[in-house]
Parts: C-alpha cells; sequence; structure tokens
C-alpha cells in the first residue's frame, strides 16, 4: 500500500505500486490523466516512470501533463516487458490546506509504425488473416486519420490487398470482398506512418521503397 513520505515542511509524495503493462505492437498511443482537488495556495505535480526489462531498469522520473502522453512511451517504443509507476508530489504554503489526488487513469493503445524511407509516397501490399469473425480496420493517425477498412470477414480468412493495382483477393471460394471494403487503398506519406489496428488480425506486408532520382 502506497503511503505518504515528507520530503520537506510544507511538500509531500506518494509513490504508487508498479503496473506491468506488457503490450504488443510497436508502441502505444498513451494518455494520462488524473483528478485532484487544490485549493488555493497547494499545487500537485504527477511524474511517471517506465522500465522496459519488466522492473529490472528504470527510464528515470519525468513530469507529466494531465490528459497528455505518457512521457517515456512513444508510438516506437516496445511495451511487451515494460513496468509502469507514477510518483504524484503534493505543495502547500498552509499546513491546513492539503491537495488530494482523487484518481489516476491510463490509456494506452498498441499501434504498428511503417517507416516509409523512400521519397514518395507507398502503396503496399498487404495480407490481412482474420483470427475472428468481424470488421478489420487500419487508421494511419500520421495521413489525416484515413481509414482503411474491411466489415465482415470470416475467422481463417485470409484477404491480400494490392494497392498500387486497386487489387482484392480472398482465401475463400467463389468470394469477392470488394463491397466488404471501404476502398481507401494503404497509401503511407515518407516517413513514420503510425497504425492504429482495430479487429483481431495476422498482417504481413510487401513494400519496396522509391527514391527520387536526381
Amino acid at each position: 500500500m502506497a503511503t505518504w513520505s515528507y520530503l520537506a515542511k510544507y511538500k509531500g509524495y506518494r509513490t504508487s505500486p508498479n503496473f506491468p503493462i506488457r503490450l504488443d505492437g510497436d508502441g502505444a498511443i498513451s494518455i494520462i490523466s488524473w483528478d485532484a482537488m487544490t485549493p488555493h495556495g497547494t499545487s500537485v505535480t504527477m511524474e511517471t516512470n517506465v522500465s522496459f526489462n519488466d522492473g529490472r531498469d528504470w527510464d528515470g522520473w519525468m513530469k507529466a501533463v494531465n490528459g497528455g502522453p505518457v512521457p517515456q512511451i512513444q508510438s516506437g517504443t516496445p511495451l511487451k516487458n515494460a513496468v509502469l509507476k507514477y510518483r504524484f508530489t503534493a505543495e502547500t504554503t498552509d499546513k491546513s490546506l492539503t491537495p488530494t489526488l482523487s484518481s489516476v487513469s491510463f490509456y494506452l493503445e498498441p499501434v504498428l509504425e511503417f517507416n516509409n524511407k523512400g521519397d514518395v509516397p507507398l502503396k503496399p501490399e498487404l495480407w490481412i488473416t482474420k483470427m475472428d469473425n468481424g470488421d478489420f480496420t487500419m487508421i494511419n493517425t500520421s495521413n489525416g486519420n484515413e481509414q482503411f477498412k474491411f466489415t465482415d470477414l470470416i475467422d481463417g480468412e485470409t484477404v491480400y490487398v494490392n494497392s498500387e493495382k486497386e487489387q482484392i483477393e480472398t482465401s475463400l471460394a467463389a468470394t469477392y470482398r470488394y463491397s466488404n471494403f471501404n476502398d481507401q487503398y494503404l497509401e503511407f506519406p515518407s516517413g513514420i506512418n503510425v497504425l492504429r489496428i482495430i479487429g483481431n488480425a495476422k498482417l504481413q506486408f510487401r513494400h519496396q521503397f522509391k527514391l527520387l532520382q536526381g
């Protein structure tokens, strides 16, 4: 159980237990938020610390912004063996007034990173093997949240998409998936593309970077 440890006459802090993260993917979109009561003359500070090897080594305390990302976690930060903790520091100019923390919440959504090392947008080939019945959506947060979506796919079905040729094939016999597609073929701009995935599936990309000659 976390306890208050007073560092000075009008300042104290509380450190949370360790929280295992262990997310698949290249990294995550993260948000930290908290609710605190801060009477006049008081203030609060929130810091986070993350270990990427199950708590053996720690990245160091970093100040967080309410409603902002966890400072140590980026879209390309592997979190499979990650552990998170936070430290809440309270300060007051009046010993009769104390700020209080009522809740802390973390939002972590696994993402994939695709680094287009070419000079022009890339239209890759993609194989989607669905892991259950339902929809599959890929949202490119680096390209205006453009959505690439299939509806009503079947468990075990593999869908092949060639975005360059606008070609779609499925492993199911006598089945066509164009009517299940939102007609937004993949296009990755140069640089890092952060991809949100909605739907359970295995993915395989094939691509070739394109460089401008000059």
